[in-house]
């Protein structure tokens, strides 16, 4: 792991859990900090010894953590969240490859007022995506035996900046839209070209309107739905808007065991002519620390 990685990761994790923590204001009318930090580990293992129909060797890990931070003082609410996650696959005929590799920062600041600002709420809110390692394509081998290089730290990294007003449709519904500004960060200057930006260009900066939804439902006592859909539109690319949309399907079986299913859409004419789809499905140890 690079030490711009190692040290983005401890910003952002000081942000989310210790920030809020010092920040917290000593007025009478002030409400304490909700807080929440919870772990998760996934190990899948398959060996075979003589085994006549065959088979692969194989370890699967993943981990991951989620936080968030919430607190209210007045009409105003301030909300920090941050997700990463890292996995990786090994086996006999493979070589060691990663499996998922995110980072997810996002702050959301929210003004509640009497008549109309009571449900247009102004909102204001920044969202930061990166990843720690660098990724690969493994379809592409270089004559040395070496695969193509197609992403690492910073490269690229998104940033999203919004303001506008947001509204629950329902308890478990909510929309923010309003205008929006989105840059695109790539350190590598050999992958740039890949990203659309030029050789000595290290940011590309768009301005146009955004549109968030977020569902977080109970489908039942123990099974949640979460899910972001995200669309940016810029001023001079209005007809091929950004679209990410991010679901989440938890099934808890006790306090510290649960299955998960993950599936992401991605469309950026930037990075990929095509729909871009991610899913994953994994069972494993969870674990809450606050």
């Amino acid at each position: 792991m690079t030490l711009t990685t190692r040290f983005l990761g401890a910003v952002i994790a000081a942000l989310i859990v210790v920030a809020p923590a010092e920040a917290q204001p000593v007025a009478a009318d002030s409400t304490d900090w909700t807080r929440a930090l919870t772990g998760k580990l996934s190990i899948t293992q398959a060996g075979f010894q003589k085994w006549a129909d065959g088979g692969t060797n194989s370890l699967a890990v993943s981990a991951g953590i989620d936080g968030k931070a919430e607190h209210t003082r007045g009409a105003w609410s301030e909300l920090y969240e941050l997700r990463a996650g890292f996995g990786f696959i090994d086996t006999d005929t493979l070589d060691f490859r990663k499996a998922e590799d995110l980072i997810v920062a996002k702050a959301t600041f929210t003004y509640t007022a009497d008549g109309f600002f009571a449900r247009f709420k102004p909102t204001a809110l920044a969202t930061f995506r990166s990843q720690f390692w660098e990724g690969v394509d493994y379809k592409k081998r270089r004559l040395d035996g070496s695969y193509e290089k197609v992403s690492d730290a910073l490269s690229p990294a998104t940033l999203v900046q919004q303001i506008g007003l947001s509204f629950e449709t329902t308890p478990w519904m909510r929309q923010q839209f309003g205008f929006a500004a989105k840059e695109t960060v790539v350190l590598i200057e050999r992958l740039r070209e890949k990203y659309h930006l030029d050789p000595d260009q290290t940011i590309r900066v768009e301005a146009g309107l955004g549109l968030i939804t977020d569902v977080d439902a109970m489908l039942a006592e123990n099974i949640q739905y979460k899910s972001t859909l995200s669309l940016f539109a810029a001023f001079n690319k209005a007809d091929a808007p950004d679209l990410l949309w991010e679901n989440m399907l938890t099934m808890k079986v006790n306090s510290w065991l649960s299955t998960n299913v993950e599936w992401v859409f991605l469309l950026d004419k930037d990075r990929s002519d095509a729909l871009q789809m991610r899913e994953v499905l994994s069972v494993g140890i969870t674990y809450r620390f606050i």
